[in-house]
């Protein structure tokens, strides 16, 4: 069990303010009262002062002693949204969790717990499941122009293989494994290392700064996914389905391949 160590969370909310509740209950339900910890709730939904909806919402929120609202009054985007706090932080390990996280057991205790006695990892995750506790595939092998085009073709045969290898669906995840590109849904990482980075990189919107901070952190320490934790994650994966948001994630990973390199293969 973690002691005098202080973890601190941040959420990033638009508009869907019932998710929020959820996973901030559920972490509050859960989570080891001997873990010290600090909730920052960072709303980028821009709403009127006035608007009901999250009136009810802040009313909500106001019974956790260790949450804290914050309204940036505009749409900063994903990577920015949370690089808004970063200089309010003062934790040990500060944990980037989406709002369409629910957590059924003690998730963050064992994440720091693991941490703490590996050195030499600066970032973790658990594995993330669906509500049918199937496994998600938002492990990854470093991006790269192809697989990116796998992944949007995934349906023909002779793709397969390298799916599978791109989202690691091969490998053992009963044990503990070295992840290069984890999904920003759930990351605990040292808090003095996301400083020392600057947090993510906020030239990107939304789409890619995962990856782009995983990247960067992994020039610090390793980067290890935990099995032993789970935690459901209710994955929409709009930028599939939504023209506007696909067009995002493409400039997304244009910036992306400028900045690392176009690796084709």
């Amino acid at each position: 069990m973690s002691s005098n160590v202080v973890l601190s969370i941040s959420i990033v909310v638009y508009k869907k303010y019932d998710d929020v509740l959820l996973a901030i209950d559920s972490i509050e339900r859960f989570t080891d009262a001997a873990l010290s910890k600090r909730v920052y709730v960072v709303d980028n939904s821009a709403f009127a002062d006035d608007n009901h909806y999250k009136q009810t919402f802040l009313e909500a929120l106001s019974k956790y002693d260790d949450v804290e609202y914050v309204d940036t009054r505009k749409n900063l985007g994903f990577g920015k949204g949370h690089n808004f706090v970063l200089s309010r932080l003062e934790s040990d390990f500060h944990a980037i969790v989406n709002p369409d996280i629910v957590l059924y057991s003690d998730a963050f205790t064992p994440l720091v717990d693991f941490l703490k006695q590996n050195r030499d990892v600066y970032l973790t995750a658990p594995i993330l499941t669906d509500e049918y506790n199937d496994v998600q595939s938002v492990f990854r092998t470093e991006l790269t122009i192809f697989d990116l085009f796998c992944r949007y073709v995934h349906f023909l045969p002779f793709l397969k293989r390298r799916v599978a290898y791109h989202t690691m669906s091969n490998v053992d995840k009963m044990k503990d494994f070295e992840c290069p590109f984890i999904q920003g849904s759930f990351l605990v990482m040292r808090t003095d290392a996301l400083k020392e980075i600057n947090g993510f990189d906020d030239r990107y919107f939304m789409y890619a700064e995962d990856a782009d901070l995983c990247k960067t952190m992994s020039k610090k320490g390793k980067l290890v996914v935990h099995p032993n934790v789970k935690v459901v994650h209710k994955w929409e994966r709009a930028s599939h389905v939504n023209f506007k948001l696909m067009r995002i994630h493409v400039v997304s990973l244009l910036k992306y391949f400028s900045k690392w390199g176009w690796k084709i293969k």
